[in-house]
């Protein structure tokens, strides 16, 4: 950014490093309240996000400091320099802590104009990326003789899929996997229909949520890990695949919900997380985690199987569940999608104590994914607004495996 009349640079220095309480930089009393002291923070912030600042990192972020005559070039209190730290809001994380305490100084220009000091600082650097989260912007200026704190301001960081320094989470197509809109691949009846889902990415509760359990993660992976309870903790999973043709449902069966037929079906995420009746099946748990994913800057997308194999069940007729097509979450991760069945990381859901493991993050030929595939199953994907098969790329595991048996 260039603005006219650039009189003066000055050195800044941009410390990306956690403050303990008593730091060098807390000295000095906060600056005068005569002076208005008013810090905003700008540069390439997502202004769509409601809860306050949001950068993606390594993007830029502009310090402005306005009302500082006083600190003017020439003036004897003119500033030496400007100390901007940004302080992670959670301590839970040691190895995230720990790269933020070692991470070096940089020293970049500040810019006086007008009664504004402004400067530039990039969040993070491929050697050393911001982990995500909340995150305190701390501003001290220093006038030679004292650091003295202007003020505070939160902001977030999340990840950054458009930028090929965000190497866990880079998609050259990302624009179309961060959409505010997932259209689902559902079977009704003999047909393949597409069902669109509002995910509410920029809706502050949702936001604060999904930030909250991923943030300290350094790669897309921690995050995608640290996301499933988001799904898991706000959907009551049921099987009506249990129920025979009079609604009964064998004794003991886990998550058994004779009036599943009646339950409503939501589709806004928001009104999901709201509602009142939890019960939900596959597209409810993928819903909210792909909604979670995406509104942290993680590129991701739901995939469906038509007519996918029995699965055995011990509570089940024949011991068996049967299904017309089943819907799981897909992130993409150090060049891939991979999959994960976050329905099955329900622990009402989870029959036997391996199935977790099985639907938990892994490649699409992972060994949960080949029970459902036989050579009736097809598996689905909506790009482009058009449907496409991918069923190749989750069964050829399966059949290189059944030629060495």
């Amino acid at each position: 950014m260039i603005w006219p009349g650039i009189a003066m640079r000055l050195p800044i220095v941009i410390a990306a490093t956690l403050i303990l309480t008593g730091s060098a930089l807390s000295c000095g009393a906060p600056m005068d309240e005569t002076a208005s002291p008013q810090v905003e923070l700008g540069g390439d912030r997502e202004h769509q996000y409601q809860v306050g600042p949001v950068y993606r990192r390594f993007n830029q972020m502009t310090v402005y400091l306005r009302g500082m005559d006083r600190f003017e070039r020439g003036s004897p209190t003119a500033a030496k320099r400007l100390l901007v730290t940004k302080q992670p809001k959670w301590d839970d994380d040691p190895r995230a802590r720990r790269l933020l305490v070692d991470a070096t100084l940089d020293e970049l220009p500040i810019t006086h104009n007008g009664g504004a000091i402004y400067a530039d600082a990039t969040l993070g650097s491929p050697a050393r990326p911001l982990p995500v989260g909340r995150y305190r912007v701390d501003v001290h200026l220093d006038d030679g003789d004292r650091v003295q704190q202007i003020d505070s301001r939160r902001t977030y960081v999340i990840f950054n899929a458009h930028h090929p320094a965000d190497r866990s989470v880079h998609h050259p197509a990302a624009l179309q996997w961060l959409d505010e809109n997932l259209d689902m691949v559902r079977q009704r009846d003999d047909d393949l229909i597409t069902t669109p889902y509002d995910l509410d990415l920029y809706d502050p509760e949702l936001f604060k949520l999904a930030i909250a359990h991923v943030e300290g993660a350094m790669t897309g992976r921690a995050a995608a890990e640290r996301a499933v309870p988001i799904a898991v903790k706000n959907v009551d999973g049921y099987w009506p695949a249990l129920a025979d043709e009079e609604g009964d449902v064998p004794d003991g069966a886990p998550g058994q919900d004779p009036d599943w037929q009646h339950r409503e079906e939501y589709f806004a995420a928001t009104e999901r997380l709201e509602a009142e009746d939890q019960r939900g099946q596959c597209f409810d748990y993928t819903m909210l985690y792909v909604a979670a994913m995406r509104s942290v800057g993680v590129p991701a997308r739901s995939a469906s199987v038509t007519e996918p194999a029995p699965v055995a069940h011990p509570y089940a007729l024949n011991h068996q569940v049967t299904w017309d097509y089943h819907v799981w979450p897909e992130v993409f991760l150090d060049g891939d999608w991979r999959a994960s069945d976050v329905t099955y990381l329900d622990e009402d859901l989870d029959w036997r104590s391996s199935a977790s493991q099985r639907a938990g993050l892994q490649s699409r030929e992972g060994d949960w994914f080949e029970q459902m595939m036989d050579d009736e199953a097809e598996v689905w994907i909506l790009k482009d607004d058009q449907k496409h098969q991918i069923t190749e790329q989750y069964d050829r595991d399966r059949r290189r495996m059944e030629a060495h048996r």
